[in-house]
């Protein structure tokens, strides 16, 4: 059994929305202070290669310290990263729950894409689905 919870208010968390450019520069310079989110998270948990969509606008996540002066755009919205984040995503990525609940709050034909292949692979059977061997009776 597979439970999730996580919670996103991408217009409130939202720090600034950039040129993809300038957030690649972000995360060169800092790059302990930054994790993906949204859809390029969602390729990192369905395996790294990307066989869904165009990611559409991206998603970071940035360290409160971290100075995002960055110039106005429209490819990237960057949003604040709390210490618990900070602490669990080590491994530069949201949490496959995160990036779940991402999705869902993101807007775009491309979100959708990958959030319904993200549930495709989370839950690849209905709670109520049972094979032959598991009925209990």
């Amino acid at each position: 059994m597979l439970t999730m919870a996580a919670n996103r208010n991408l217009i409130r968390d939202t720090v600034t929305i950039s040129t993809l450019s300038a957030a690649q520069d972000l995360t060169g310079q800092h790059p302990s202070a930054i994790s993906f989110g949204g859809t390029d998270a969602a390729v990192h948990w369905l395996g790294g290669e990307n066989t869904v969509a165009d990611k559409g606008v991206r998603l970071i996540y940035a360290d409160a310290d971290v100075a995002v002066d960055l110039p106005d755009g429209d490819e990237v919205r960057v949003v604040s990263r709390d210490r618990v984040a900070a602490r669990a995503w080590r491994d530069g990525f949201s949490s496959v729950a995160q990036t779940y609940a991402d999705l869902f709050a993101t807007p775009g034909w491309q979100a959708g894409e990958f959030r319904l292949a993200l549930h495709a692979r989370l839950f690849e059977h209905a709670d109520w689905e049972q094979s032959p061997g598991e009925a209990h009776g």
